[in-house]
């Protein structure tokens, strides 16, 4: 083999390596892109729920479950948690369904009460009462506060 033909397949080699290098490092950067933007989702999303803004803050939580790996598990449950939590408060077809499967699959949760109160909330506007009575019964009054206790003596 000729000294051409070395540094050729050298130059070749380092190309491709160099190539591999630069699609590796543009691969991180895309994601911690994602990453981000879960999180912003996350956060916007309780910002809008903070705000009463429902159906955005929906919006914002199924967005951030899209990609649940890149939040830490308890972002994660919290985000299921204020998705349902914001169903219910729009009257969603689905709102009670979601947040049943939060209650099954979080029962250590510490906004397992709540979920059982909103259940409860939920079921009696619906003149559920049998079902709304199951839901309350698993609410913890201590956790409501002072609203949530009025309210839950009034029904």
């Amino acid at each position: 083999m000729n000294i051409q033909a070395v540094f050729r397949t050298s130059v070749g080699i380092l190309f491709t390596v160099f190539h591999l290098v630069i699609l590796a490092h543009s691969a991180h950067g895309q994601r911690v892109s994602v990453d981000n933007d879960t999180r912003r989702d996350y956060t916007i999303g309780l910002e809008h729920f903070q705000k009463k803004k429902y159906a955005a803050a929906q919006q914002r939580f199924a967005k951030a479950l899209e990609s649940p790996e890149t939040l830490s598990s308890m972002e994660r449950e919290n985000a299921e948690y204020y998705r349902a939590l914001c169903g219910l408060e729009l009257f969603n077809e689905d709102g009670d369904a979601l947040m049943e499967r939060f209650v099954k699959e979080h029962p250590e949760h510490s906004k397992i009460a709540m979920a059982h109160y909103h259940l409860g909330r939920y079921a009696f506007g619906k003149k559920k009462y049998k079902q709304a009575l199951k839901w309350f019964e698993g609410a913890d009054e201590k956790e409501l506060g002072v609203a949530g206790e009025e309210e839950w003596h009034c029904k």
